[in-house]
């Protein structure tokens, strides 16, 4: 199982950058984060989950691995629309899994050569994807890429948690550019954290008052 990793060092250069969410990392347990590598199996699967419950996604994914086997750029165009279709999706959703198919296949060379793209390259072209918006990206940049700078605007829980955390009442883009530089190059972890503040059961009375 590949997982989202930190060194030591990396959680020790978090803490230093605020003393509150220092206090967070001291509270805190985070989880295991499971990482899947390979970024069409998972952008397929962000699509699939689009707008359906998590046990009715998982259900249509099911019938996916057992009709396919390996779910991969060729062996989704070798099966007609109609035939994604009676997997469970709906049209709109066969279109977009065979429009990303045709493009990871007619362009290998760029997923192989990931590795050497900036954060920002990645994100302008995965948006050219239909079905694909920046929170569906900032997820696969963090849990398919496994890139360690991302605060993700768009994510709510990121959004609540640190709005909850530093007694804001509101955010404005601006605003969270603040955070997103203060935290950086370690975004992604400061994210574990606030998802963990933003959770109903997180014990604020720890924390010192504001």
């Amino acid at each position: 199982m590949d997982i989202l990793y930190f060194t030591p060092d990396e959680y020790h250069e978090l803490r230093e950058k605020d003393e509150r969410l220092g206090k967070v990392m001291d509270i805190a347990t985070l989880r295991i984060r499971e990482i899947t590598p390979d970024l069409f199996m998972t952008m397929v699967k962000q699509m699939i989950h689009q707008q359906i419950s998590m046990k009715s996604a998982e259900t249509v994914w099911g019938r996916f691995e057992e009709k396919l086997g390996a779910i991969t750029p060729k062996t989704l165009l070798n099966l007609p629309i109609d035939e994604l279709q009676g997997l469970g999706v709906s049209i709109k959703k066969a279109v977009w899994i065979h429009e990303a198919a045709k493009k990871f296949h007619e362009n290998p060379l760029f997923y192989t050569q990931l590795s050497t793209k900036s954060n920002e390259d990645i994100r302008n072209h995965l948006l050219t994807f239909s079905g694909i918006g920046p929170w569906t990206v900032d997820m696969l940049l963090m849990f398919s890429l496994a890139r360690k700078d991302i605060l993700s605007y768009e994510d709510l829980g990121v959004k609540n948690g640190l709005m909850k955390l530093y007694g804001l009442e509101s955010l404005s883009k601006k605003e969270f550019q603040f955070y997103r530089e203060k935290f950086s190059p370690l975004g992604t972890l400061a994210s574990l954290y606030f998802w963990e503040v933003y959770a109903k059961d997180f014990p604020m009375d720890k924390l010192p008052p504001m």
